[in-house]
């Protein structure tokens, strides 16, 4: 959370912007909690999403999968039930575990106690939300080939653009905090939340957010 930013691209800039009209109206005494997600997956994933397009492409390949640049390329993957209940373990005005883990009763316990506001005035802070753990899109790809069981092989092209280069330096987010705060940590694990997605598939129609394979 106190990693110095440096955005480079339109999309990450406006994320930049947004958190620091939040900064500012939380030091107005608003009460903001403001969180960065790593890349969310899970059923109804849709495509232009990293995850989305290997899948399809996986599904469309024959022999030879391509893979833009090195494949070395890193990303932080974190399933969408997770991210659920991190968000709601932040409204929760105390402290500890969280009181089980099914998403229907978290948000049952949420309505009933009335946690619409934010009840935890002292933790009104910047939160990372995410697996804490960084994996290579060669080794993302290989995994999804194994679990579609098919016989494909990698190949990166070795082409890359400056966020390509940029995404070689592995990156996790560090989660300690919002551990410190709510008790909340990440329970799906890769394998699981893959399988889970690739039941859902076919994938959404395409997006047009600019995200690559």
């Amino acid at each position: 959370e106190t990693h110095p930013l440096n955005p480079i691209a339109p999309y990450p800039w406006s994320k930049y912007l947004a958190e620091q009209v939040c900064n500012l109206a939380r030091k107005k005494g608003q009460q903001i909690i403001t969180v960065r997600l790593s890349n969310m997956y899970g059923p109804q994933i849709y495509r232009g999403t990293v995850i989305a397009d290997l899948i399809a492409a996986i599904g469309d390949s024959k022999g030879i999968l391509t893979l833009r640049g090195t494949g070395k390329e890193t990303r932080d993957f974190i399933h969408v039930d997770d991210v659920t209940r991190a968000l709601v373990a932040l409204s929760l005005p105390y402290k500890g575990p969280l009181p089980g883990t099914d998403l229907i009763e978290l948000a049952r316990l949420s309505r009933l106690r009335g946690y619409a506001t934010l009840g935890r005035a002292w933790d009104f802070h910047v939160y990372n939300i995410g697996s804490g753990e960084a994996f290579s899109i060669r080794s993302l790809a290989e995994l999804l080939i194994q679990l579609m069981g098919k016989q494909l092989k990698v190949a990166p092209s070795g082409v890359q653009s400056v966020l390509d280069h940029q995404n070689e330096v592995p990156r996790a987010l560090d989660t300690r905090r919002i551990f410190e705060a709510t008790g909340w940590q990440p329970g799906v694990t890769l394998v699981e939340g893959l399988q889970e997605t690739l039941k859902a598939v076919p994938v959404k129609a395409e997006v047009p957010d600019g995200s690559t394979i």
